[in-house]
């Protein structure tokens, strides 16, 4: 029989001597059910053990004989490896519900709420809208240029990516602006950029009451990475804007080697035009049942 697990909070214990079966159990919780937070919290996790295993032997001679967040003992205790645990189908939403869901959206006031419709409107990659600085922005043109290293494919690509921005994505940043307090267009605590986890976590405030927004095929509550296939379906059910142009508003690498090598546009107008269309499509709309009351006077309330 090994050593009995000690109890306790980990935070108050010395780092040398939490166990494997330890930061087994704080990672048990999120592995499965949140895979997206277990890829972001056990990189971090063991980066701080090796972090303290190196200082507490050079500077205090004080050896650990291993880290307890090594990846073969997590392996052999039947964990699957993070980045697998997050493929498939991102829950979505149908794009013919996107109007209502921008009227609840638009009723909350808070950052997290103009960054997800931010998200949207540009369909671009939670990563690079997370880490959107102002510098990135030219308003008057109507454009953001992300930067290669906020890319997910940046190493297929040569030069950073345009993204056209719609007459509702430059008053969602006109509004920011006039409240800037940090380099980042979307500020979290202390000035640092927003967290996936907002974004998240407003998702989960505005499923709680009566009206869901849920995957239409899972039943599963949308997340922010969803809008991305809901724009997709729009784009090719309704738009009729040629594939190349759609691929390239998805932030795809588009034909093959031989045809990108000689490629000299990335069909910036074209996807102005189709993303003007998608922010008109998601526009809230008034509904056939809402009713008008008649103020003394014949005047509508």
């Amino acid at each position: 029989m090994g050593a009995p697990l000690r109890s306790g909070p980990l935070l108050e214990r010395p780092i040398n001597e939490i166990t494997t079966l330890e930061v087994a159990a704080v990672l048990r919780p999120v592995w499965r059910k949140k895979p997206e937070v277990a890829r972001k919290l056990y990189p971090a996790i063991r980066r701080v053990f090796e972090y303290a295993r190196i200082r507490l032997r050079d500077e205090h001679g004080i050896v650990m004989p291993d880290n307890p967040a090594r990846w073969d003992d997590l392996k052999a205790m039947g964990y699957e490896a993070p980045a697998q645990l997050s493929r498939g189908r991102h829950p979505s939403l149908a794009y013919q519900q996107m109007p209502a869901f921008m009227t609840a959206l638009r009723e909350r006031d808070a950052i997290a709420a103009r960054m997800l419709e931010f998200l949207i409107l540009t369909n671009v990659r939670s990563g690079a809208a997370l880490a959107a600085t102002w510098d990135e922005f030219d308003l008057d043109a109507f454009v953001w240029t992300v930067p290669l290293v906020n890319l997910k494919d940046k190493k297929y690509r040569k030069q950073a990516f345009r993204v056209p921005l719609s007459a509702r994505v430059v008053e969602i940043l006109r509004e920011m602006q006039s409240a800037k307090a940090s380099r980042h267009v979307f500020p979290g605590f202390h000035g640092k950029a927003l967290s996936n986890m907002a974004m998240l976590t407003l998702l989960k405030r505005m499923n709680s009451g009566d009206q869901k927004w849920l995957d239409a095929l899972s039943g599963k509550p949308i997340v922010p990475r969803g809008f991305r296939a809901s724009f997709r379906i729009w784009a090719e059910e309704t738009a009729h804007f040629p594939h190349a142009v759609i691929e390239e508003a998805m932030g795809h690498i588009v034909g093959t080697q031989v045809e990108r090598a000689y490629r000299r546009t990335d069909v910036l107008e074209q996807r102005r035009q189709l993303m003007d269309a998608w922010a008109i499509h998601c526009e809230p709309r008034e509904t056939d049942n809402v009713v008008k009351f008649e103020k003394p006077g014949g005047r509508s309330a």
